[in-house]
């Protein structure tokens, strides 16, 4: 298991990820990376959907995602969560 995660986002004013829907900022995409039913019910499939993410280092995520200081052509930096940090449900 790997021990972070690395996802590029745009930065806030405050130097945090950015919120948002879009795949350029922290969240997900109702309908998009999860189901939404129709009683506004989250459901996750498991091995699919939810937020993208590269284990272990930037180097791992898409070449239009990683900053050029890490080989790639894209605009934002890059974040990373450490996997001890997520709740049980979440993989």
């Amino acid at each position: 298991m790997p021990h972070g995660l690395d996802r590029s986002m745009k930065s806030a004013n405050d130097g945090h990820p950015e919120p948002g829907r879009t795949a350029r900022t922290l969240g997900v995409r109702p309908g998009v990376d999860i189901l939404v039913d129709v009683d506004d019910v989250v459901v996750i499939v498991g091995g699919g959907g939810g937020m993208s993410v590269a284990p272990d280092c930037p180097g791992h995520l898409s070449e239009h995602r990683r900053p050029a200081e890490h080989g790639g052509t894209g605009k934002d930096p890059v974040w990373e969560l450490d996997v001890a940090d997520l709740g049980s449900p979440l993989v």
